[in-house]
């Protein structure tokens, strides 16, 4: 049986990993519309807490005072500005639903340790995140510093889901008739997870791409796909070795887990995941890269690592049938 700290804390670390995805998905479309230096500096915007809504709320000579390193004006967007804002202002609340979940995982200190010192490492990664976060903006959006912003998120998502399962008392283990089975199923999940991490870090060189031809401003939008070099064929080359890995897993889980199990239920996620972010790649290829689509395909392979994650944690908890 549960304490109620712990109930709390089983519930609300499941909330803290839904909101650092909704971070995710913020972060995705501020990349997407070009609103990254909607706030030129930071913490605050444009010198308020609360930005102004429109330029007549700004000194005459903003664009001299609020101009980014490497960026000779800084012009005010009140869509830009408010898509950033409100993109900060998730980032403060995931931080401090992180603080929280800390909070709570004190309950666990007596029993479970490392329930506590792991969800008080995530916090610390989480206010180097947000530190982070600001030497993105001082840099006015260097890409090598929002691909380690990216892949930085994932991790802290990793570690919220493995505090949240190992903070189970009743975990359900899954049962698997041979080891042979068990042993094979444990590297492929590594490898599949592997080859995400690789491919979504692949796939922010190519919103980087995206973005340095957008700036540039000479092309429409239909012939971007063509300037992006070999960072998209990369990405797009690796997108078939993913979809491979990923029938090789659901056909081997097929046949080792019960159908109704858990970790059924997150390898057919995983491979719906798999087929829109397919459909999602073949739509930003062919149709001159629609901006909702590049936040959507961030968004399902953000998902689709959590879900693999989530996986790799049951997979590794196997036990032979008695």
């Amino acid at each position: 049986m549960y304490t109620q700290s712990e109930k709390r804390f089983l519930t609300f670390s499941l909330f803290t990993i839904l909101s650092v995805y909704l971070l995710i998905a913020a972060g995705g479309i501020v990349r997407t519309t070009g609103s990254g230096m909607g706030c030129p500096d930071w913490p605050k915007c444009f010198g308020q807490w609360v930005p102004p809504t429109d330029v007549s709320q700004l000194p005459p000579n903003y664009q001299e005072v609020f101009a980014a390193p490497g960026k000779p004006v800084a012009e005010f967007n009140v869509f830009h500005t408010y898509t950033e804002y409100i993109n900060r202002l998730l980032g403060a609340l995931v931080g401090l639903f992180i603080l929280i979940t800390v909070f709570f995982s004190y309950s666990y200190i007596k029993t479970n340790a490392k329930v506590f010192w792991i969800s008080l490492l995530v916090l610390a990664i989480v206010l180097f995140q947000g530190w982070l976060g600001s030497r993105v903006v001082a840099s006015n959006l260097a890409g090598y510093l929002i691909t380690l912003h990216m892949l930085l998120a994932l991790v802290i998502v990793a570690m919220l889901i493995y505090v949240h399962e190992i903070s189970r008392k009743n975990f359900e283990y899954p049962v698997i008739s041979a080891s042979g089975k068990a042993k094979t199923l444990k590297v492929l999940i590594v490898v599949v997870l592997i080859t995400n991490f690789i491919q979504i870090a692949l796939g922010t060189q190519v919103r980087e791409a995206v973005d340095e031809v957008r700036k540039a401003g000479i092309l429409p939008r239909v012939e971007w796909i063509n300037e992006l070099g070999n960072s998209f064929t990369y990405h797009r080359e690796l997108s078939i070795l993913v979809f491979i890995q990923h029938v090789i897993l659901y056909v081997l889980s097929r046949k080792t887990f019960q159908r109704e199990s858990r970790i059924m239920v997150l390898i057919n996620l995983t491979m719906w995941l798999m087929i829109l972010q397919i459909v999602s790649g073949i739509v930003l290829s062919n149709y001159a890269i629609p901006p909702a689509f590049q936040a959507i395909h961030l968004i399902i392979a953000s998902l689709m690592f959590g879900m693999q994650y989530w996986s790799m944690i049951y997979i590794n908890r196997t036990k032979l049938e008695s």
